[in-house]
């Protein structure tokens, strides 16, 4: 898995890499990853702005500058960095790993997948959009093998269409 580039909807700007989640192990992050996260965070209580170095761990902890602390991070989460070289996380909730799918529905509140969505790290809860999806519609139920998804409004159009999930208003590329 290489860096990906993350933001919110409306501009992708942060260099970022996602903790292998426990539901798709696939990202697997390189040495190469990791050193590119971890020499980007830098110390903010010097003016020279060094690299904070450790900050970024395979264990899964991120050490914050200026010792505010520390955060553990969970599978599937996304650690970024900003220009100012300022760690950002971003929960799997809020960004899954794979935004969009394609889904037959058939003006209901139901979709159906030819492949998981679970696997692509897709929850309750999260938004979704997409041709003929309905407005505000948020996913209300997901079959344990994650082939049919219930909305909470119904399409308005069907056949086969992409739905994507907008989970926290992030996209990565």
């Amino acid at each position: 898995m290489a860096t990906k580039t993350v933001g919110t909807t409306g501009t992708t700007v942060l260099t970022a890499v996602q903790i292998p989640p426990s539901y798709n192990a696939t990202p697997y992050i390189s040495d190469t990853d990791w050193a590119t996260i971890g020499i980007a965070i830098l110390g903010d209580e010097n003016p020279t702005h060094p690299i904070y170095p450790g900050a970024f761990t395979r264990q899964g902890t991120l050490y914050l500058p200026r010792n505010r602390g520390s955060i553990k991070l969970k599978p599937g989460d996304w650690v970024a960095v900003d220009p100012n070289g300022w760690p950002v996380v971003i929960s799997n909730y809020s960004l899954p790993q794979t935004l969009t799918a394609t889904g037959t529905h058939n003006t209901t509140t139901l979709i159906t997948f030819a492949t998981s969505v679970l696997v692509l790290g897709w929850q309750v809860g999260m938004p979704i959009s997409g041709t003929d999806a309905g407005t505000a519609a948020v996913i209300t139920a997901i079959s344990p093998n994650g082939l049919n998804v219930t909305v909470s409004v119904a399409s308005t159009g069907s056949g086969a269409q992409t739905v994507t999930v907008n989970g926290g208003g992030w996209t990565h590329s």
